[in-house]
């Protein structure tokens, strides 16, 4: 692990490589429809550049929001509704608001969570009862984080927490009965379940051990995760500790998430996995004697299950498909000992996560988003077969939301009248029943389905793209294409705002992280900004990627690495041959192991790329594996090799190796907290570039680690990569 005055030396050393340094200071925000320029360099975090100043035209700051609201949790009755808010200027909090008997949001008696601690709340989740709200709190915006405790009742400001300084970090599991399940990280990266009861303070240990982390727990029985990224199976452990496994061995494949339900005192598990298949399945195991039986509940060919929830009481589920990027949602009828598909409502916007029920399934809650949809917190009624209150962001409506002049139609007046989705997503399920009443039947009798504005675009499924800032500009385009060796790609193309669509425009190319992550239609405000800018955006899915099943996830595996770098190239030449953009007029730039991918393709195919932005990425794997956490690096073995046996293949691998070859400008990215992939790992990246006077510069937030939250930084980012992309192009 990265030791604390190993960073303060890096940036000691930068005097010696003569990097100028800019104290951090306030970023001092204005309202949103006041003419900004760029700030000057006093006014950000820390900026290090070796390039010339260059003089940009003033812009009016484009029109932002100040909040938005995410990761919802329902109380088990439905009465109550908590959610993450994202506001401007603060981390990110807790939120909790009740509900009429509708479930529509009751404006004007929201409460917020108020913690004895400074930091972002990550995710919050109620107790069966609904006495109390578990919070997820990251202490200072890091990687390390803590359980704090408020009761449900807005007249109590207490708050507790439970006493885990022995401890790395803590991650938030569930509830089982009065105790919060978590799991804890401890320095040498061995992992705890653990039970805690917030009222009497006793704990319990489920299960310890090295590389692993407790999924779910209820009733003293548990889901314990073992092994690393890429090989996952889940251990069922008895209030004893007697521990086996759900299913017998199958090398390469992951089963890693788990609901716990009974049929009176009989447990089952309702679990995600690929196992024995090619995509993620929904499946049910029952203990047998010495094993567990395996129903498949929902599987398709085209498709994973992403994401899925279960009532407390096991009848209803709410699973969330990923077709390629596009999302599905099917609600399924569990009792009598089978699965029927009954209900697929029609998202309100392209992409929805993060599912939660009501305890008899008759309120479900999501997130939902899009790339001109900042997120935001829906509620469907399930009984009913309908989306609650008038508009798409009831939930961000009730809290005040700062973008209130938004297009807020109704649910069923963005429907689209024809598209075929509905009954091609019905065909899908295992079992093979006729949905009982699909989201478009429920509404067919709607006069408001045939007032639909003709004009409101769609993407190429026919959904409506919403936008929060009136009308949709940012349409996406799934693009398919082949690698040098014959690899089927794809990814998501923004076409830049302005130019007409067969003109090739200046383009980012911008690499998810993961490696295992997604490009999909989801809304991020700084590749936003560049495609309202003029510039093309695209985010490619390169073999590695999630969303096309277990092989093409694995095809970049150690030694595959160099295939996936290949395929950044490779993309390069797809987008200029299709007449999008032109040799020399794109830029790479991702985030995490995306960022990994500039480090990679910059030295690789070095005179390809016009410039580089990278955000907290590994530019050396050896460092990567010395300086990240214990869990991290174990996690990482079967995707970029083993530190030990695979030493050679990492040198191989590692762009620091060959930075002597890069001669773009870059800019680094980067948390000050990150403990994934600490910020030496852009320092010395950084050092390499400006001893051979390459013009470089970072943007360093102090108040963020992995991820960045804030939206005030945020913002920042997309004004300095937008500054940055302006010189490269010499606009």
């Amino acid at each position: 692990m990265t030791a604390p005055d190993e960073s303060s030396a890096a940036r000691d050393n930068q005097g010696a490589l003569g990097l100028e340094v800019w104290a951090p200071g306030p970023l001092g925000f204005t309202d949103v429809t006041e003419p900004t320029s760029h700030p000057e360099p006093s006014e950000t975090h820390a900026l290090m550049t070796h390039a010339a100043p260059v003089e940009r035209r003033e812009a009016p700051r484009p029109r932002t929001l100040d909040r938005y609201v995410k990761d919802p949790a329902l109380s088990p009755d439905g009465r109550l509704l908590a959610c993450v808010v994202v506001e401007q200027d603060r981390f990110p909090f807790a939120l909790q608001m009740p509900l009429d008997d509708d479930g529509v949001p009751i404006v004007g008696e929201e409460r917020e969570v108020r913690l004895p601690v400074e930091g972002g709340v990550r995710r919050v989740l109620y107790s069966p009862d609904g006495h109390w709200l578990a919070c997820e709190v990251a202490p200072d915006g890091g990687d390390r984080e803590q359980i704090w405790f408020v009761t449900s009742d807005p007249d109590d400001a207490n708050s507790y927490t439970v006493d885990l300084a022995a401890y790395e970090t803590v991650e938030l599991v569930s509830w089982d009965d009065d105790f919060v399940a978590v799991s804890v990280f401890d320095r040498e990266g061995t992992v705890e379940g653990r039970l805690f009861n917030p009222v009497t303070g006793e704990t319990r240990v489920v299960d310890r051990r090295t590389g692993g982390a407790l999924t779910h727990s209820r009733g003293n029985v548990s889901l314990f995760r073992v092994g690393s990224r890429g090989n996952r199976e889940l251990l069922a452990i008895d209030d004893g500790g007697t521990w086996r496994p759900l299913m017998p061995v199958d090398n390469g494949s992951t089963t890693d998430r788990g609901f716990v339900t009974f049929d009176g005192d009989r447990p089952s598990f309702i679990v995600r996995s690929d196992h024995s298949a090619e995509r993620f399945r929904l499946l049910r195991l029952t203990p047998t004697e010495h094993a567990h039986d395996v129903e498949v509940l929902l599987e398709r060919e085209d498709a994973d299950v992403e994401e899925f929830a279960v009532s407390l009481d096991g009848s209803v589920a709410a699973v969330l498909w990923n077709d390629e990027g596009w999302c599905d949602l099917q609600i399924v009828d569990l009792t009598g000992g089978r699965a029927r598909v009954v209900d697929l409502p029609e998202l309100p916007s392209l992409i929805a996560t993060t599912p939660s029920l009501t305890e008899d399934g008759s309120l479900l809650a999501l997130t939902v988003a899009g790339p001109e949809f900042p997120p935001t917190v829906v509620v469907y009624d399930v009984a009913a077969r309908r989306w609650v209150g008038d508009e798409f962001r009831a939930v961000a409506t009730a809290v005040d939301d700062a973008v209130s002049d938004a297009v807020g139609e109704s649910v069923a007046e963005n429907r689209p009248r024809e598209g075929g989705s509905d009954d091609e997503t019905a065909g899908h399920a295992a079992t093979g029943d006729d949905v009982g009443a699909s989201g478009a039947d429920a509404l067919a009798d709607e006069d408001d389905l045939d007032t639909m504005s003709p004009a409101r675009p769609t993407d190429e499924r026919g959904r409506p793209v919403l936008s929060a800032w009136g009308e949709a500009d940012i349409i996406p385009e799934l693009l398919r294409y082949e690698a040098r060796d014959g690899m089927r790609l794809s990814g998501w193309l923004y076409r830049a705002v302005g130019p007409a669509p067969s003109e090739p425009a200046p383009t980012i190319v911008y690499f998810h992280g993961g490696p295992e992550g997604q490009a999909r239609p989801h809304y991020h405000n700084v590749l936003r900004k560049l495609a309202a800018s003029g510039y093309s955006v695209f985010q490619p899915n390169v073999r590695g990627s999630a969303g096309r099943g277990r092989r093409f996830s694995q095809a970049d595996d150690r030694y595959g690495r160099f295939a996936a770098i290949d395929d950044a190239e490779d993309t390069l030449d797809h987008l200029i041959d299709a007449g999008i953009t032109r040799d020399g007029q794109a830029v790479i730039m991702g985030r995490s192991y995306g960022g990994y991918l500039v480090h990679a393709s910059l030295t690789r195919h070095a005179g390809r790329w016009a410039g580089g932005i990278a955000a907290c990425g590994m530019s050396d794997l050896e460092t990567f594996y010395r300086d990240t956490d214990p869990w991290i690096a174990s996690a990482a073995m079967p995707k970029y090799g083993d530190p030990k046996l695979d030493r050679h293949l990492l040198a191989q691998a590692s762009p620091l190796r060959q930075f002597s070859r890069v001669d773009v400008p870059v800019m680094f990215i980067h948390g000050q907290l990150d403990s994934n992939v600490p910020v030496s790992e852009a320092y010395q990246a950084m050092g390499v570039l400006a001893s051979r006077g390459v013009p470089t510069e970072m943007l360093l937030f102090p108040d963020e680690g992995h991820e960045f939250e804030r939206l005030n930084n945020r913002w920042d980012m997309e004004q300095r990569v937008l500054a940055f992309c302006e010189r490269i192009f010499g606009e």
